[in-house]
């Protein structure tokens, strides 16, 4: 893909002023701040939480886990869980159109960076798909970089942001919940424990049988 002068110098700009903005305004917010600026109007305030999440992929500062714990005390469950994924696909489609737009790595560069991305590059060509789930769920990557990685080496979008929800979902749900039972009087049902309990002894059963079979060791 040819890469334009003016997107990259566009993008640049707009993260550069982002890290300006959150240095100087955002770098000491804590849990409790965040709250307090959150509209009472319910839509207000997920605009407010997806646009944190979009900043997050701009700064590279901004932790998930806080985002995922804010949503959680603002919202009912499943509604905050919905918010969630939705802001984690945003946060990686940003980082992701930075990394297809202005980059023009070849895969040779991120092995000289990524030594254990060797393990598994061959599945890029076998099967983008798996390469995008083991490059979210090895976890050796930073998520805003491997969502970078992914962009700059041409991995179609569908298939990088599939993969990586799924790779993801595990975390997203078990934070969003173990969130929400700390932050909330209201217990959480103890069937939503026991789905956690399926969802991440079905992840380890998938990466043992499944991935492991076309990922060297890591």
């Amino acid at each position: 893909m040819k890469k334009h002068p003016w997107i990259s110098t566009f993008l640049f700009l707009l993260i550069l002023g982002a890290m300006i903005s959150y240095l100087r305004l955002f770098s000491h917010v804590t849990f409790q701040d965040i709250i307090s600026f959150t509209p009472s109007s319910r839509w207000m305030a997920t605009l407010l939480i997806l646009s944190l999440f979009s900043i997050k992929s701009l700064t590279i500062l901004l932790p998930l886990t806080l985002l995922f714990v804010v949503s959680a005390s603002l919202f009912a469950f499943p509604y905050a869980l919905c918010v969630n994924f939705l802001g984690l696909s945003l946060s990686f489609t940003v980082a992701y159109g930075i990394g297809r737009f202005t980059a023009e790595d070849t895969i040779d560069n991120y092995l000289d960076k990524y030594r254990k991305l060797s393990s598994f590059n061959h599945l890029r060509k076998e099967n983008e798909w798996l390469f995008a789930y083991v490059l979210k769920l090895s976890g050796f990557i930073p998520n805003d970089i491997s969502s970078f990685i992914a962009g700059a080496l041409q991995i179609p979008f569908i298939t990088f942001i599939t993969a990586s929800l799924v790779a993801k979902a595990p975390s997203v749900y078990i934070q969003t919940q173990l969130g929400a039972a700390a932050l909330n009087d209201d217990s959480i049902p103890p069937i939503l424990w026991v789905i956690a309990l399926i969802i991440v002894l079905g992840y380890i059963i998938i990466y043992r049988r499944i991935v492991k079979k076309h990922v060297n060791k890591l």
